[in-house]
């Protein structure tokens, strides 16, 4: 196996694991209800019996607090996103301004 593939494998039983982990932690009726299933598709999934459709994947992310990202974006929280907007209104405008050191 590859080092690429040995990443990806590990990238992807670590999600699976916080997913197994948001399934225990969040009550069953609430991701069943956002997923118009029964508890018992829940139980099946959280303990491996029963795999997750493909359509199904999108809403049981988001049920379970999680969303899908391209890998070429990078995810920060909320309040780093903000304060990066807030840099870039103020300091947007005072670009041409700036004096750049390789300038004559």
């Amino acid at each position: 196996m590859s080092t690429s593939s040995q990443q990806s494998h590990s990238d992807a039983f670590a999600i699976a694991g916080k997913i197994r982990n948001a399934l225990r932690t969040l009550k069953k009726a609430a991701i069943a209800g956002h997923m118009d299933k029964d508890d018992t598709w829940v139980q099946k999934v959280e303990s491996g019996q029963s795999g997750v459709l493909l359509d199904d994947i999108p809403r049981l992310l988001n049920a379970l607090g999680y969303k899908i990202v391209a890998s070429d974006r990078v995810c920060v929280d909320r309040e780093t996103y903000n304060a990066v907007m807030v840099l870039h209104a103020k300091l947007a405008p005072r670009i041409p301004d700036l004096i750049w050191e390789d300038a004559e």
